[in-house]
């Protein structure tokens, strides 16, 4: 039954989108197939994993839990599509002015020099162990570093197409040196998703990504195929983790927190540079520091399962919580300005970043994220 949810989770918002044939359509369902490769991918991995290796009841109460969340998300999503099919598109005025891209470009070069000077060189040569070990205390330098190559990147070949190949070696480049999985798997799949890119640069970019995606794995996740193996599987374990929730619940172990450990998902507005007293366990990562204390102080994390703080705070009503995820309505957000601007618009840019690249807010706060966009973007802009 949870696959079957999974499955039409994934195929809904394809279906819907298609048939609509809403104004950019393209984007939505790439988005979606990019949201299934990234996400999806390890949470079937996961499935998979509590289904066959462990033989252990809350471990499939989770995985339960967590596809009936992604379903009605997706339906609800849906829903939203199908609402807005009637909308063929309303030109937005305020357009996005092409020399303020610079802007981006500059700020996430002088962030990667601070960022190195602070390693001591430690993230030019080994990426991997800065990110792991050196991030303490300049955590929203190395995000916002992230953030803004993505941002540059993608502003800048939807409001021109020139120059793509050093835009991209770019921001692979910066990926790499952020020592991040995620960033570097989401700069190579990137351009095979990108409706923008013509078909000929997709196959030309094919031999090139494959031997950055290669190497970029052997470095970042081992030096041996065993080890690359290993690491992977570590990802298919969140369920097992998450069964140690469920199970304290139904022991009376853990009470249900109505709230409380959702709301503390707000800690991720403090710097901890500002408030060195921030607590580590928070939001979805409250189980990490409930169950190895410590884990957070040293720059790690476990996944214990997006949805599973949902559960403790409200019970299998909590299905519904993700509903209002900052990041769930910024979804829908975006959806609808991609369906309403036109391409030179800076919420069409930011909606397509948003969508498509999770580095495009990696790490930052979603709300200070979008207003930074708008920020520096801002100016003098032009009127048709």
């Amino acid at each position: 039954m949870s696959f079957i949810l999974f499955g039409l989770a994934f195929l809904l918002p394809i279906f819907v989108a298609y048939y609509s044939q809403v104004k950019n359509y393209k984007y939505i369902i790439f988005a979606t197939i990019i949201w299934f490769i990234l996400n999806g991918t390890i949470y079937l991995g996961a499935s998979f994993v509590s289904l066959f290796f462990y033989e252990n009841m809350f471990a499939k109460q989770a995985m339960n839990f967590h596809m009936l969340c992604f379903f009605v998300q997706s339906l609800f999503l849906s829903l939203f599509i199908a609402f807005l099919s009637p909308i063929k598109g309303i030109v937005e005025t305020n357009q996005i002015n092409a020399t303020y891209y610079p802007r981006l470009l500059f700020i996430s070069i002088a962030l990667f020099i601070i960022w190195a000077i602070y390693t001591k060189g430690v993230s030019i040569y080994s990426p991997r162990t800065a990110y792991q070990e050196l991030r303490t205390g300049m955590g929203p330098v190395w995000a916002l570093m992230v953030a803004t190559s993505t941002m540059y990147f993608v502003a800048s070949t939807i409001n021109n197409k020139t120059y793509f190949f050093p835009k991209y070696l770019f921001f692979v480049l910066s990926m790499y040196f952020s020592g991040s999985k995620l960033a570097v798997v989401s700069a190579v799949l990137f351009p095979l998703f990108f409706p923008i890119i013509s078909d000929r640069t997709r196959f030309i970019l094919f031999p090139f990504m494959l031997i950055i995606s290669v190497f970029a794995f052997i470095s970042l996740f081992g030096n041996s195929f065993e080890d690359i193996l290993k690491r992977l599987a570590s990802y298919f374990s969140m369920f097992n983790f998450a069964s140690m929730v469920f199970e304290d619940v139904a022991k009376g172990d853990l009470e249900h927190t109505f709230g409380q450990i959702s709301l503390s998902g707000f800690w991720q507005y403090v710097p901890r540079s500002i408030y060195p007293d921030k607590p580590f366990g928070y939001g979805s990562n409250y189980f990490t520091e409930l169950y190895f204390p410590g884990t957070g102080l040293k720059g790690h994390s476990i996944s214990f399962g997006e949805f599973t703080h949902y559960y403790v705070d409200f019970g299998w009503l909590g299905v519904f919580a993700p509903l209002f995820q900052l990041y769930f309505l910024l979804k829908l957000w975006c959806i609808f300005h991609l369906i309403k601007d036109n391409k030179k618009s800076w919420k069409f840019s930011f909606s397509i970043g948003y969508l498509i690249l999770p580095t495009f807010l990696f790490h930052l706060p979603i709300l200070l994220g979008l207003i930074f966009f708008w920020l520096v973007n801002r100016g003098r802009l032009t009127y048709r």
